[in-house]
């Protein structure tokens, strides 16, 4: 949940306490509790989500869940829905800036009926309206789903490696038939030498 403070009384107000605020202070400015970020006017209703207290506090180390919880994603569609709601219906339309700050809005019908019912006020027989407000909600939320995923990109082939040449022996090329007689001589007692040396060792 996001909390402001006022500049002027440095008073902590949840979010959808700040409008009630704004009324009776003459406070030019509220700043959000977690991330310091400063707001004028009605900006605030945009900043519907905060860092968490464990991006704050782990700062480098902090690692983000993998995937998103559904109660988050569906109240990120609500807020989305409250945003752009060009395409809404006339009915809903009038709803959906209601629904603005709102974080545990319910993912079932009935539950959701129900809490619209309480939390915008609507014990009369608006009804249709709450089922229109539903219905564009559900219709998104499908949209959402049915879009095609971003094709993963696939990872570069990893270069294949050469077999490593093998290593021919050179083999030393004597052309013993230019070899004088005294030459080969000294070669044989070479040979030898070679040979006593490691019967000795």
């Amino acid at each position: 949940m996001v909390f402001f403070v006022c500049e002027d009384c440095n008073e902590t107000l949840k979010r959808l306490k700040v409008a009630q605020h704004l009324c009776r202070c003459s406070c030019s400015a509220i700043t959000c509790v977690d991330c310091g970020a400063t707001f004028h006017d009605d900006s605030y209703l945009q900043h519907a989500t905060c860092m968490s207290e464990a991006e704050r506090y782990e700062g480098n180390l902090y690692k983000a869940p993998k995937k998103k919880n559904a109660q988050d994603a569906w109240a990120e569609l609500v807020q989305a829905a409250c945003a752009d709601r060009k395409d809404a219906p006339p009915a809903a339309a009038k709803l959906l800036p209601r629904l603005q700050g709102f974080e545990n809005i319910p993912r079932n019908q009935k539950k959701f009926c129900n809490w619209v019912k309480n939390s915008l006020n609507l014990r009369g027989g608006d009804a249709a309206a709450i089922d229109a407000l539903w219905s564009y909600l559900v219709a998104r939320r499908d949209a959402a789903r049915a879009a095609p995923a971003p094709a993963p990109v696939a990872p570069a082939p990893a270069p294949v490696a050469a077999p490593p040449a093998e290593k021919k022996k050179k083999k030393k090329k004597r052309n013993r038939d230019d070899e004088t007689p005294e030459e080969r001589k000294a070669r044989k007692l070479r040979k030898k030498a070679k040979k006593a040396k490691k019967k000795a060792a």
